[in-house]
């Protein structure tokens, strides 16, 4: 069985050519949905691509529930010091202060 991978465009406008680059994978929609709303709450457009049909074998095994965003190239600095702060306030709250 051959799965093709399937995009899923977020709020994005689409205008001229735009290069867009994995930031980050994630294992499962909802990692998925809260690091896409993290970054558009920022001003960041995304796209969320997964290798497989997710809705219907919801699997995090093996990487078969992997999910990758991708922003735009321009953005991809921005958005990877965004969650990297934000995992440096999860990891250690003290140091957020």
């Amino acid at each position: 069985m051959i799965f093709h991978a399937r995009v899923i465009i977020t709020r994005t406008e689409r205008g001229d050519h735009m290069s867009e680059i994995p930031i980050i994978e994630c294992f499962g929609d909802a990692e998925a949905e809260i690091t896409r709303s993290f970054l558009e709450a920022h001003g960041i457009c995304t796209i969320m691509k997964s290798s497989g049909p997710r809705t219907i074998y919801p699997l995090t095994v093996n990487g078969m529930g992997r999910i990758s965003i991708l922003v735009d190239e321009k953005y991809a600095d921005k958005a990877r010091s965004l969650l990297d702060e934000q995992e440096a306030i999860q990891t250690d709250p003290d140091d957020a202060e």
